[in-house]
């Protein structure tokens, strides 16, 4: 095996909760060790260090990260950060030609050009956050990011996971022969279709029955989230199904606001707040419906990692949802921040059970034959090494 890839990133914690696309990146990694490449990950360090080597165990696979200083002292952390990145990148490790970006963001974007100047093959992932961001900043006629969208625009191949995000990048100035529309995937293998036997297992606090209906949603609790929708309609559900409860698998800025909306609508013992957990299968394993109400949307992993557990289907009709869900076929969809649209979808679920199980067993279905983590990781691998390497001289 020999280093041929970087994966550079914002920050990864995989000792703790990660986000979506830190996950999927680890996956990534993992597969590519596995295929006998050996990418070697760079991560920020919070704190004003010397840069270290980590090693971390991640689905019995070892990732080598190295974390570079990013301290928060204002300018100066990002300063360092990406001082150290291209010093490492282009010089230390001169002799790899590959860099993946795990972003467009302004650090992103920066580092990549003095990759592209030393004529290395750069291909960056838009996580859509980002690309809102910029969006932002552009109807502001704002200079730097018109220099910025000029940086990304060097780059070979700019990832992103859905038409929308296609569309966005394009609007924003990015030139459209340079995007390439890969989907996120998952490990169809971690999850499975059974409902867990024994729901103690999991929350053994949870004083509830078997025969209780679960609902679940999974993600940050931030303002792009509306989880205040989730609550709120699950109220008005509650008055008329009462052996339901609701799991807030995640945690973030929101929660103790969202733990108040449920206080003031009297849910404290119908609505469980887990915070992050390391094993999302599990929760998921447990519930009967899922939900996703984002008013903005990328392309979400816990969506595709709930399909994948069988489970029927909630989601706003936005960014990525739109084209994993159809409506009535492998799941269903509501109009933003519509609390009634929603309760009257979970209303649904709960009295038409045999119509619940076949939505769940279309979305897993579609899971397995679109999404994928070992076709997906194809597609990376040949835009990785495309018109680089061949993998059988390695």
């Amino acid at each position: 095996m020999k280093n041929d890839l970087i994966i550079w990133m914002q920050t990864i914690d995989l000792k703790k909760h990660s986000g979506g696309a830190e996950k999927f990146i680890a996956n990534i990694a993992r597969k590519l060790i596995i295929a006998d490449y050996k990418p070697i990950i760079i991560a920020a360090n919070d704190k004003l260090t010397i840069p270290y080597i980590e090693k971390y165990l991640h689905e019995n696979v070892q990732l080598k990260i190295i974390r570079l200083p990013r301290p928060n002292i204002w300018i100066l952390g990002s300063f360092i950060y990406v001082l150290l990145s291209i010093i490492i990148i282009n010089i230390y490790y001169n002799k790899i030609k590959v860099v993946h970006f795990n972003s467009i963001n302004h650090r992103a974007a920066l580092i990549s050009f003095f990759s592209r100047i030393f004529k290395k093959r750069v291909i960056l992932r838009s996580n859509g956050g980002d690309s809102w961001f910029i969006n932002d900043k552009l109807s502001k006629n704002n200079t730097f990011t018109r220099f910025h969208i000029s940086m990304l625009n060097l780059s070979n191949k700019i990832i992103v996971q859905s038409s929308e995000g296609f569309k966005l990048l394009k609007n924003i100035g990015i030139k459209s022969n340079i995007i390439e529309k890969i989907p996120n995937g998952v490990s169809i293998n971690l999850y499975n279709d059974k409902r867990h036997a024994c729901l103690s297992d999991i929350i053994p606090e949870l004083k509830i029955t078997n025969d209780t209906k679960i609902i679940s949603c999974l993600n940050g609790l931030n303002r792009y989230k509306d989880v205040d929708v989730i609550i709120k309609s699950f109220s008005q559900l509650n008055k008329v199904y009462i052996n339901t409860h609701l799991l807030i698998i995640g945690d973030g800025i929101l929660r103790n606001s969202l733990h108040k909306l449920s206080q003031k609508l009297k849910l404290n013992k119908k609505i469980t707040f887990v915070g992050n957990v390391d094993n999302p299968a599990d929760y998921l394993n447990i519930s009967d419906i899922f939900i996703l109400a984002s008013n903005k949307e990328n392309f979400s992993n816990a969506l595709l990692e709930a399909m994948a557990c069988a489970l029927p289907i909630v989601v706003s009709d936005v960014g990525g949802n739109k084209e994993i869900i159809q409506h009535k076929n492998n799941g269903l969809k509501f109009r933003v921040g519509s609390v009634s649209g929603l309760e009257k979808n979970l209303k649904f679920l709960i009295e038409n059970e045999k119509i619940s199980n076949d939505l769940g067993l279309r979305a897993r279905a579609s899971v397995i034959e679109n999404y994928s983590l070992e076709e997906i990781f194809k597609k990376y691998e040949k835009l990785y090494y495309k018109d680089v390497f061949k993998h059988q001289a390695l």
